[in-house]
């Protein structure tokens, strides 16, 4: 009776992955409705200044990324809606537009958002390697062949969303 090739994958978790809190999240919003709309992210910071808990820094101004703390339910987004509103945008249309689209990103804005919580404030660089890392994170593959020889690697991994769950599928 011959067997077959056996195989398994594992998601290696990062190691240092901090809880975010409510400011390093609403940071983290901003920031990557900022990326996947195609603004240029200077620095996202949790650190406080006079009159505000955080800053997200752009190249230009950016009405998405600006109401997307207000449209996923972050708190102290006052100001943000305030300065779109004297810009004469509709922060309730925004809303809708932000929502769609970060709404299958919520790996990616965690990622970032657990960054900002561990070190402060980082680069739009940094931003971007954290969403890439939570998009395809690296497995350990274990693979038996039908002799029962056995194969161990570490691989970049994607995740597929199918039927409502997350799989992984190697590169």
């Amino acid at each position: 009776m011959s067997r077959e090739f056996e195989i398994s994958i594992e998601p290696i978790q990062p190691v240092d992955r901090a809880t975010p809190g409510s400011t390093a999240y609403h940071e983290a919003v901003h920031t990557v409705a900022a990326i996947l709309t195609g603004s240029h992210v200077m620095e996202a910071s949790k650190v406080p200044g006079s009159g505000y808990w955080g800053s997200t820094e752009l190249d230009g101004f950016n009405p998405i990324a600006f109401v997307a703390a207000h449209a996923m339910g972050c708190s102290g987004t006052g100001h943000d809606v305030s300065v779109l509103v004297s810009q004469g945008h509709d922060p309730n249309l925004l809303a809708g537009e932000a929502r769609s689209l970060l709404a299958y990103h919520k790996d990616e804005i965690n990622a970032v958002a657990s960054l900002i919580e561990s070190r402060g404030t980082i680069s739009g660089h940094e931003a971007v390697l954290a969403m890439n890392r939570a998009i395809n994170p690296e497995a350990k593959v274990r693979i038996i062949d039908p002799l029962g020889n056995e194969r161990h690697f570490v691989t970049k991994i994607r995740k597929n969303w199918v039927g409502g769950q997350t799989q992984f599928v190697p590169k």
